[in-house]
Parts: structure tokens; C-alpha cells; sequence
């Protein structure tokens, strides 16, 4: 009976070391687990800070061309006034030209 019992209890004390052991390696694995979640949580926040990031910077690039676009609009409308302008000068010029050359031809003595 006793070496039954010694045997069991060795038994009991390998079986007890053996899930210590176990426990130990799962605790283990847990701390890994929980490291590499915790870096993949850092990661990603990163990520949506860089993605708010660039959204932000989008947003104001977007806002930065439609100001440009806007500016290149106002001044073509600038452009074509001024062009029409000079146009109307041109042809008033070129009416005080002939005017001009008329009365010449009709006050010179023929």
C-alpha cells in the first residue's frame, strides 16, 4: 500500500509539475501575445494618424486648387476685358488714322 501511494504521489507531483510547466509556457505565450497586440495597436494608430494626416493635407490641397483655379479664372475674365479694351483703342486709333490721312489728302492742294 505504501508504494502504491509513494507512486501515486509521484505521479501527482509529475502530473502537477508537468501542468506548472504548461501553465508557465501558456503565461508565456500569453505575455507574447499580448506584446505583439499591443504593438499592432500602436501600429494601427499610427496609421489613422498618418490617414488623418493626409486626409487634413488633401482637404487643404483640394481647397489651395480651387482658390488657384478661381484666381486663373478671375484673370483670364482680367485678360479678355483688357484684351476687348485694347481692341476698342486699336480701332479708335486706327479711325483717328484715316481721319487724319483724309483730311490730309482733301486740305493738300492737288
Amino acid at each position: 500500500a505504501e508504494i502504491a501511494e509513494t507512486e501515486l504521489r509521484q505521479r501527482v507531483e509529475a502530473a502537477l509539475a508537468e501542468a506548472q510547466a504548461q501553465s508557465a509556457e501558456l503565461t508565456m505565450m500569453l505575455q507574447r501575445q499580448r506584446a505583439q497586440c499591443q504593438t499592432m495597436q500602436a501600429e494601427r494608430e499610427e496609421l489613422v494618424k498618418a490617414a488623418r494626416e493626409d486626409a487634413q493635407a488633401r482637404h487643404a490641397a483640394e481647397l489651395e486648387l480651387a482658390n488657384a483655379r478661381q484666381e486663373i479664372q478671375q484673370l483670364q475674365r482680367a485678360h479678355q476685358a483688357l484684351t476687348q479694351e485694347r481692341s476698342g483703342e486699336r480701332e479708335r486709333l486706327l479711325l483717328r488714322v484715316r481721319f487724319v490721312y483724309s483730311l490730309f489728302f482733301l486740305l493738300s492742294p492737288s
